[in-house]
This record gives C-alpha cells, sequence and structure tokens, in this order.
C-alpha cells in the first residue's frame, strides 16, 4: 500500500515523500530500512514521526514462542538469554520451530536490525527476552509470564492462539499469572487467533483479563483479515496479512498471514511508547493505545479489529485523558475483584467441627452450649439403643426371593448386589478428570503457518 493511501484511509494528514529520505538527520538515521515489503511503515510514520522521539531503547520485550535464533545477523545484538523451559542450556536463544521459525520471525518485526536483509523492526533498539515453551501447556504459558515479569520485561508478547472455554476463556492459572506480572508493570498482548472463518473458537491468553488481544487487517483496503478471530475481548489490531519476517535461517521471508504478526507489531508499537513515557503506568499505556487507534472494520467497536487499527504516531504524541475508557484493565479489576472476593469467602468459613458460638458468646457459653449438645446426644443414644434391641434383626438388603440367585447368604459370603436403577434424568456417569483445570484440555490453534515458500507466522 502507499503511503497516501494508508494516510488517507486513517485520517492522519502528511506530507507524501520518499521513506528512506524522510530519516534525515535524526537517530533513525543509523538503521537501514525500511524494506519496501514493510507497508505498515508509511501509514505509522516511523521513520519522519517516531524514531525521531524514540527506537525504543531501554524497553525488554519478552516473546514467549518457540524460541530465537540469536544468532541472526539482523538480531545481532537484540536478544539476551531468556528461558527454554524443554532445553533449559538454551535459554530461549535457539528457535525450535521445526518450520521456517516462528519465535525468530516475530522477534524480527519487533528488533531486527536491517544489517543483512534490510528487514527493520518497529522498534530496532529494544532488547528480546527469548521464552520457548509449550504453546498448549497453561502451566508452562503461566510460568512463562511470571519469568518475563520477573527478568525486567515491560512488554510480553504472545503470538499464541490455544482453545478454552469457559468465561472467561482463560485457565485459572494463567489469569492469575497475568495479575502478576500486570502488577509488575507489563503490558501483555497475545494473537486473538487465525479461525475467526471457521469454528471461531475462544482462546487464551488472549480472552484472559488484562491481556490485549489483537485482531489482524490486510493492506488492501485496511479491511478485517478474513481469518481473524470474531470476539468480544479483541481490543485493537495490527497489520497481519501480506506481512513478512526473518526466518530462524537469517532469510527473509515473504507475505507471511496471521494474528501472530499482529500481535509482533502491536508490542513493537508499545515498546516505543514505554520508551517515550518511561513513568508511564502499564495501564496508562494500554488506554493510550486503545484510544488513538482508528476505526477501520464496521463503525464503532466490532468483534474483529475491536477498537481500531493502532496509530504510532498518534499513541506517541496524541493527549488522552485520563477519564478514556480502558476495557482491558477494566476486565483485569472486575477479575482481581472476583479472586479477592472468593478468597474472602475461603477465609471466613467456618473451620470443619468449629463452634460458631465460641467467637461470639464467650468461653463460658460456649461451655453451656457443649454440655448441653452432650446431654442431647446422649439422651438420643440411650433411646436409639432400647429401641433396636426392641426390633428384630434385619436382613443386609431387601432383596425380593425372586432375585436372590443360590444359596442364601451366609456369614462370611459377600451379599448379593442391590438391584441397580437407572440414572435420574440429568444425573449421568461423572465426567472425566484427566483435566486438572476442570475445562476442556486446550487444542493449539497456533500461528497459522503459511504455504511452502512464504514467511514465518
Amino acid at each position: 500500500m502507499r503511503r497516501a493511501q494508508w494516510r488517507k484511509a486513517v485520517g492522519t494528514a502528511t506530507a507524501a515523500g520518499a521513506l528512506i529520505a524522510a530519516c534525515i538527520a535524526s537517530p533513525a538515521a543509523a538503521v537501514p530500512g525500511p524494506h519496501k515489503e514493510e507497508w505498515w511503515f508509511s501509514g505509522w510514520a516511523l521513520q519522519q514521526d517516531v524514531w525521531p522521539l524514540t527506537q525504543g531503547r531501554g524497553v525488554t520485550v519478552a516473546i514467549i514462542d518457540t524460541g530465537v535464533n540469536a544468532a541472526v545477523p539482523d538480531l545481532d545484538g537484540s536478544v539476551i538469554p531468556g528461558k527454554d523451559f524443554e532445553r533449559p542450556g538454551d535459554r530461549g536463544m535457539v528457535d525450535h520451530d521445526p518450520g521456517a521459525g516462528h519465535g525468530t520471525g516475530m522477534a524480527s518485526l519487533i528488533a531486527a536490525q536491517g544489517r543483512r536483509t534490510g528487514w527493520v523492526g518497529v522498534a530496532p533498539e529494544a532488547k528480546i527476552l527469548p521464552i520457548a515453551t509449550i504453546s498448549d501447556d497453561p502451566d508452562r504459558i503461566a510460568s512463562g509470564i511470571r519469568f518475563a515479569a520477573d527478568h525486567g520485561a515491560k512488554v510480553i508478547s504472545m503470538s499464541i492462539a490455544a482453545e478454552w472455554s469457559g468465561d472467561p476463556p482463560c485457565p485459572a492459572v494463567v489469569a492469575d499469572a497475568v495479575v502478576y506480572a500486570a502488577e509488575r508493570d507489563a503490558v501483555l498482548v497475545a494473537g486473538s487467533g487465525n479461525s475467526g472463518d471457521r469454528n471461531n473458537f475462544s482462546a487464551f491468553p488472549a480472552g484472559c483479563p488484562g491481556v490485549v488481544a489483537v485482531g489482524a487487517i490486510q493492506a488492501q483496503g485496511l479491511k478485517p483479515w478474513v481469518a481473524t478471530q470474531r470476539k468480544d475481548y479483541v481490543a485493537v489490531a495490527a497489520p497481519g496479512a501480506q506481512v513478512g519476517s526473518i526466518g530462524k535461517d537469517g532469510r527473509l521471508y515473504h507475505n507471511g498471514y496471521g494474528t501472530s504478526q499482529a500481535t509482533a507489531l502491536t508490542s513493537g508499537v508499545v515498546a516505543l511508547i514505554r520508551a517515550r513515557y518511561p513513568d508511564m503506568p502499564a495501564r496508562q499505556v494500554v488506554q493510550r493505545l486503545i484510544n488513538t487507534a482508528r476505526d477501520v472494520g464496521p463503525k464503532g467497536r466490532d468483534d474483529q479489529t475491536g477498537h481500531g487499527l493502532i496509530i504510532a504516531d498518534k499513541a506517541l504524541t496524541a493527549n488522552v485523558p485520563a477519564s478514556a475508557p480502558n476495557p482491558v484493565y477494566a476486565a483485569l479489576d472486575e477479575w482481581k475483584a472476583q479472586r479477592a472476593q472468593q478468597q474472602r469467602q475461603v477465609t471466613q468459613a467456618p473451620a470443619a467441627g468449629q463452634n460458631p458460638s465460641s467467637s461470639s458468646g464467650g468461653i463460658g457459653s460456649g461451655m453451656m452450649l457443649t454440655g448441653a449438645a452432650v446431654v442431647l446426644v446422649l439422651a438420643v443414644g440411650i433411646v436409639m439403643l432400647v429401641a433396636l434391641r426392641r426390633r428384630k434383626p434385619a436382613p443386609a438388603y431387601a432383596v425380593p426371593p425372586q432375585q436372590q440367585f443360590g444359596p442364601p447368604s451366609q456369614f462370611g459370603a459377600p451379599p448379593p448386589a442391590p438391584p441397580s436403577y437407572p440414572p435420574r434424568p440429568g444425573q449421568g456417569p461423572p465426567p472425566p478428570s484427566g483435566h486438572s483445570y476442570g475445562q476442556q484440555p486446550p487444542r493449539y490453534a497456533g500461528p497459522a503457518h503459511p504455504p511452502h515458500g512464504r514467511g514465518p507466522g
């Protein structure tokens, strides 16, 4: 897409000019590029308006993915040691994606240097903290989030979409990890998923309260990408179709598709905001991102693009009032309140066997009530004992004679089984207990890998 087309579509005034020539006399001149395929650069005025302000210096972006190949020339110096939950010695700095290299591709959209391919990330001075983990395991994803928060990540980028039912569509262990990271001032970003034109399942981490869920748009006409998820928790959208990236072999791959790419680009823009405003809380960063987005789908908020396409230059320069809506953190606050209420109910419930009166009536009244209870129990026991002695012994099971097969049961032999009855309506057998989270096991939706010969993502 040409620069003028984008700027007209998003309603941002700017002069037409050559992209590369626009990086004169600014820190952006130290970084080559952008590559001619990086069509979002012109729309976000990165070289003209954003990079003279910041290129992401001082911000660490954690990428929870397949690992990142730190030896790729275009990422040289951008990747710091992280964590590999499967191979501890790799420290996340090896990409174990069997394909082109998903984690490396996402890192290149954020912080590539353009040294070999000319491909440049939107925040080339940011640092990448790679975290390699199983992409549909709630425990591992939660551990990755906590690791990122504990190691200084101000942005946590998760190009992951694992299916999960429930309300919210988020395992509790991941939701608690999101709270943990948010309380340590990290902004969490995740892809909404790539099956919107098919089963459109709910997915985590995007569905977790406090996560910025990102949909994908295409270049032509800035319309929603056909397969981006349709969900009420989608917050914003970013380029996700016709988006190339660098693979783990260091080569440039073309025309990737997916909310994975949209997530990485959004995370890069968040890194720019955090570098520009280092003292701005994560809550306010998200508020700024949402309230400077441009409506590109159906009028108003919609389930594919949320509040609209993020606009990097506006997010860094616009005046966003403190009263502006922030649905991502409103959902997080509601979740935290619910969890606090549950905790209060647990702690306020009387312990098993505790006499409720002991805490309000004093020691004397508690002893009096206890003594009366003992007398009552003894009296009832005596009455029942007398009644039982007057009754004749009854058989172990009241089984009609026609149901007794073989000789009558004798002492020491197992009694005949009682007759079975069909379950009451809606009762049925208990559900399987193989999944420890009380929900159906997650199914990995994954980042959609394009056909052979196209870029990771």
